[in-house]
């Protein structure tokens, strides 16, 4: 019972009480007194009655007597009125039926009203001529005690509801300092350390305040110290220390895990940059200078990519730079080489390879090589850096004149010619002939039972069913993203309407999240699909934390209004993704293919994933886990206590639910 509940109880016991002792000690009081005023009013009658009658009594004149006694009698106040006659036998006799309008009964017989008759002789001289008895009627005090208890009975009602009002009030006043302390609490377990300013003036209440206030200040500091842990940890094995760029082992992991996901089969590219002399530079000019050329080098390179969020840039070793770039086509690989380059040369101390196929003589000056490879399938990680290191010794040994770009498949426009992609792309949206495919999210611990289905869209190009990988990278080249988000979510959910017991989530982009129109059709979309909308969960990669947060914030209370979850796909990429946890309201996580694969011999790969599940679980956020390709992943997943996961190894995705 709440403690407003325990406070309206007592004062409604306490009330009654005190009714229950003031009815009683009133209407005894008062029934005393108007028994002793009918009484006296009784006597006193009796006598007037009496001295009036005592002449026509005296002249035996009855009919006079009887008269007096009627006059008296029919005002109304007395109940009986006999006269006796010297003999003791009734002359005349008057009586009424106690009947009292406006009184209940029980009220009446519970209440007996204590009246004595009052009597006096009829005397003329010195004879004594019989006797009056008078007994006053008590209707009238019954309804002065009635409504007596009547008045009682609603100023108890008035009083009592004032004092629940003001109880309520002062309660509710008295007790605000606990609902934000309960507010307080609420958010602790949302890992949201919010420390309450407004101190209560009560002191007990200012003791628990301020207890609390210590309390969330610690729990904050352990919680920021395990994040930061998790993610130095990470940094420190993943992340070049001069650079900031990823390091060797991070590249080829993330390369082989997009080789490996819905997205391997896109047109890409490896480049692979070596700057030459950077040795000499640290043994002439001090490891500072070299650090400098290296540093300016990369962010070069990262300004570069900011036009392909999907890139990854890596610091191999020394002076050796990878940079793998997802959706570029063949064509576009020169001139895009060629703006890399000329960004680079404006670094102070980075010359171009002379005609020698030697750098400046400058002994402080280095120079820089660059090759390439392309491919639009899956590949090894080995067989492209292969190729993309033939491209590099090819440019070298031209002297820096001619790109080298070594294929390692042919290129997206052997399925269609580039000029074709925009009217096809165009005609498929136009025409509704995305196919959608369905992949079982499964929990880890029974692979039976199914969280809910991913889908995933395809078009169908003749005979062949194209994956995302080969034709997003030319809706995103051609603007067609929002379209064909529309499209996906339209399609997902009619399904869905068709399946009403079944869960599905839906791969959204960053550009069509963050973007007000897409926000306004998704609402009113939702809005359509009520019946369904608490079945969906939209999935943003996690490179949608690039995005304003003000913009992802309204995303995520926008979907969440209309049912809907909201989850981060490729998690635990960025080294800092972890702080976001305590910031957006997610359905769940789901974490990089990247740290996936093989993690059965990546000591380092598993405890970042425990802690990221200890993390998340604080937030009340699940961890799945994507690319579970063999049995031996998916048992170590089942240590690490991962909620669920997908992958090959459970079922690919295929058109029809399973």
């Amino acid at each position: 019972m709440s403690l407003f509940r325990k406070l309206i109880l007592s004062i409604t016991l306490l009330m009654l009480i005190l009714l229950a002792g003031n009815a009683t000690v009133s209407i005894f009081n008062t029934r005393q007194y108007l028994g002793e005023q009918l009484t006296v009013h009784a006597e006193d009658t009796a006598t007037s009655l009496g001295l009036t009658i005592s002449h026509a009594a005296q002249q035996k004149d009855i009919a006079q007597v009887t008269s007096m006694i009627d006059v008296i009698f029919d005002r109304g106040f007395y109940q009986t009125i006999l006269y006796q006659g010297l003999d003791g036998k009734a002359i005349v006799t008057r009586q009424r039926e106690i009947k009292i309008d406006g009184v209940p009964n029980w009220f009446i017989n519970t209440i007996p009203l204590k009246v004595r008759k009052g009597r006096a002789e009829v005397i003329s001289g010195w004879y004594r001529l019989g006797a009056i008895e008078v007994t006053v009627h008590p209707g009238y005090a019954y309804r002065d005690l009635w409504r007596m208890v009547v008045q009682q009975f609603w100023l108890f009602i008035f009083t009592t509801a004032l004092c629940y009002a003001i109880a309520g009030l002062g309660l509710k006043v008295l007790l605000r300092p606990l609902d934000r302390v309960k507010r307080q609490a609420e958010a602790i377990c949302r890992q949201e350390f919010n420390i309450e300013e407004r101190l209560p003036r009560t002191p007990e209440l200012r003791e628990m305040v301020v207890a609390i206030n210590r309390m969330v200040s610690k729990i904050k500091a352990t919680f920021e110290q395990q994040v930061q842990l998790s993610e130095n940890l990470r940094r420190e094995s993943h992340i070049d220390s001069v650079t900031g760029l990823p390091n060797r082992k991070e590249f080829d992991s993330r390369l082989t895990a997009w080789m490996n996901s819905e997205f391997g089969g896109a047109p890409s590219v490896l480049i692979l940059l070596h700057i030459e002399g950077l040795s000499q530079i640290n043994d002439r000019l001090g490891r500072e200078e070299g650090d400098r050329l290296l540093i300016e080098s990369s962010d070069k390179i990262k300004y570069w990519l900011q036009r392909w969020p999907d890139a990854i840039p890596a610091r191999r070793s020394g002076g050796d730079f990878s940079i793998f770039i997802p959706g570029l086509l063949a064509p576009d690989v020169v001139p895009t080489l060629e703006e890399l380059k000329a960004l680079l040369l404006e670094v102070e101390g980075i010359n171009a390879l002379d005609d020698s196929g030697c750098g400046s003589s400058d002994a402080q000056s280095c120079y820089i090589a660059i090759g390439g490879a392309t491919t639009h399938k899956v590949c090894d990680v080995a067989t492209f850096l292969s190729a993309a290191d033939m491209g590099l010794r090819e440019y070298i040994s031209n002297h820096g004149s001619e790109w080298s770009v070594f294929p390692v498949e042919n290129t997206v426009e052997d399925i269609r010619p580039a000029r074709e992609w925009l009217q096809y792309l165009q005609n498929v949206l136009d025409d509704g002939a995305l196919l959608m495919h369905y992949q079982p999210v499964v929990k880890i611990n029974n692979a039976q039972e199914i969280l809910h289905y991913e889908a995933y869209a395809r078009i169908k190009d003749n005979d062949k069913t194209l994956v995302a990988g080969v034709f997003w990278p030319l809706v995103e080249r051609y603007g067609f993203v929002e379209q064909m988000d529309r499209a996906v979510i339209s399609e997902v959910l009619a399904k869905m309407r068709k399946l009403p017991k079944l869960t599905f989530s839906v791969n959204l982009s960053p550009q069509s999240a963050i973007n007000s129109e897409f926000q306004s059709w998704l609402q009113a979309c939702l809005e359509e699909y009520s019946d369904s909308a608490s079945r969906l969960i939209i999935e943003l990669p996690e490179k949608v934390l690039r995005s304003s947060a003000a913009k992802l914030n309204a995303f995520v209370s926008l979907v969440r209004a209309k049912g809907a979850g909201v989850s981060l796909d490729h998690f635990g990429v960025t080294p800092s993704c972890m702080g976001v946890l305590q910031t957006l309201s997610l359905h769940y996580v789901k974490i990089d293919r990247r740290f996936v694969l093989d993690i059965q011999h990546h000591p380092e790969n598993r405890f970042y994933i425990k802690s990221l599940i200890q993390i998340a679980t604080s937030c009340d956020v699940k961890v799945l886990v994507e690319g579970i390709e063999s049995e031996q992943d998916w048992l170590a997943l089942k240590e690490l206590d991962v909620v669920g996961g997908q992958g090959y190894y459970f079922a690919p995705p295929r058109e029809t639910i399973f």
